[in-house]
């Protein structure tokens, strides 16, 4: 069982309760929960995850302070930037701390071109594996999105096991709706499963 989980999104809609099932059972067996959050500093950043379980629900935000302040360190960072906007010395701290990497953490606008998601979505995959593979391996929890499927059906008769470099070699670059967002997912599965031939 991991006891380091480096999460990203955990500011996200899915995020958010992913962040929450992980500090429980890390909290359970003493380990610790490091959230990537693009933020100036870890202070802002905790603030950030904080905020999104203010929502209203007294319950929830005392069950994830108590979880928190037992297992949660909030890093500010960045998907887009090279080394994930961390200094050297965070991220080889990382590559020898974490055991498990979970990557729900994405730039979700349906508007934008691939152009403009690339960085965020694509080159943060790649950066995350470059951490999954730095001092020794770490298994990555990768979350695509539905809209991959939708572009190309033949995906979705394959089922998830499929391997998206067979069923789906190529995608098509256009401006219609969430088109960019959809082919920086689906670019992001191609690495990843690049990665696992070549690394397991």
């Amino acid at each position: 069982r991991p006891q380091t989980v480096l999460m990203t999104g955990a500011t996200g809609f899915l995020g958010r309760f992913l962040c929450l099932v992980w500090m429980e059972q890390l909290a359970s067996s003493g380990g610790k929960l490091i959230c990537l959050v693009r933020a100036s500093d870890a202070t802002e950043a905790r603030a950030r995850i904080d905020e999104v379980f203010a929502s209203g629900d007294s319950e929830l935000a005392a069950r994830f302070k108590q979880l928190a302040d037992q297992c949660l360190e909030a890093l500010p960072g960045d998907l887009a930037a090279p080394r994930l906007g961390l200094d050297e010395a965070n991220f080889t701290r990382l590559a020898g701390e974490v055991d498990q990497i979970v990557h729900p953490g994405a730039l979700v606008n349906h508007l934008l071109s691939y152009r403009n998601l690339f960085e965020p979505n694509v080159a943060g995959t790649a950066e995350l594996i470059r951490l999954a593979l730095t001092k020794r391996q770490k298994r990555i929890e990768y979350v695509s999105t539905f809209g991959v499927p939708q572009m190309h059906p033949a995906l979705g008769a394959a089922g998830e096991d499929a391997d998206i470099r067979e069923v789906a070699p190529d995608t098509p670059l256009h401006d219609g709706y969430a088109a960019g967002y959809g082919a920086s997912k689906w670019a992001s599965e191609v690495l990843l499963r690049e990665a696992h031939d070549h690394f397991g």
